[in-house]
């Protein structure tokens, strides 16, 4: 960007999120993962524990706010996440909108 931005934030809450992007696959015919969990009937447990969907199910937020996307989110993606959010002008949770 040419000119200096400013961050807007609004996370979800992370099992709440995760309850979502499952149900989101089950109902999106072109989901990627949608006609394996549909025809293969796989539960929410599952779904997670087997990490087909890592990406959006493993730390997720986490992942997108440190910018580490891919392989383990430890202590320091966390950290390096929580530093990022301390430049952002505004962090806000969905379950409380109104308030942000």
């Amino acid at each position: 960007m040419p000119q200096r931005c400013e961050y807007v934030t609004i996370l979800r809450e992370p099992i709440a999120r995760v309850v979502s992007v499952y149900k989101y696959t089950l109902r999106t015919r072109d989901h990627v993962l949608h006609s394996r969990v549909v025809g293969e009937r796989i539960p929410l447990e599952e779904y997670l524990e087997t990490g087909m969907d890592e990406g959006q199910t493993d730390n997720s937020q986490t992942r997108q706010l440190s910018g580490r996307l891919f392989g383990v989110v430890d202590r320091n993606a966390l950290e390096e996440a929580k530093r990022n959010l301390q430049t952002h002008l505004l962090v806000g949770l969905t379950e409380r909108f109104e308030e942000t």
